[in-house]
């Protein structure tokens, strides 16, 4: 959902304008493009972290949840670097590989993991299988 609200609010686009103006404000837009560096690093690090101790915490939970935090984190990940909005970084993702958009590969990826990891969990309950559930992972 808070990616939705995120997508029609364009809020990447509001916390851009807002740092290009605090850097300017400051003096420091000529040398932006070291702060934009730490930024991108950082993102990297926290969906990093998050990937290896989401896992750990959630050790208790079913195969499908396990995916589906997988590409929850992925997807965090992009939108963060996405909001970045920074010109090198949008060469980047402007870029293809296997003749799609790196930008397209990575935002869509992290959905379709989402997606399939649901739409396999619905399956599997269908069959009478009730894998652990997030509300005894969470309770221990």
């Amino acid at each position: 959902m808070g990616l939705g609200i995120n997508k029609q609010l364009d809020l990447q686009t509001l916390l851009t304008d807002i740092g290009r103006a605090t850097a300017r404000e400051q003096g420091w837009y000529d040398a932006r493009q070291g702060v934009q560096r730490q930024f991108v690093s950082a993102v990297a690090v926290i969906a990093l972290v998050c990937g290896a101790t989401l896992p750990v915490l959630a050790r208790r939970a079913g195969r499908w949840e396990m995916a589906a935090t997988i590409g929850l984190v992925s997807l965090f990940a992009f939108v963060g670097i996405r909001a970045a909005s920074f010109h090198h970084i949008d060469a980047v993702l402007s870029s293809t590989w296997a003749g799609a958009k790196i930008n397209h590969v990575m935002e869509l990826g992290g959905i379709v993991v989402i997606a399939l990891t649901a739409l396999g969990r619905k399956a599997q309950d269908r069959r009478g299988r009730h894998p652990k559930r997030w509300g005894r992972v969470l309770q221990t």
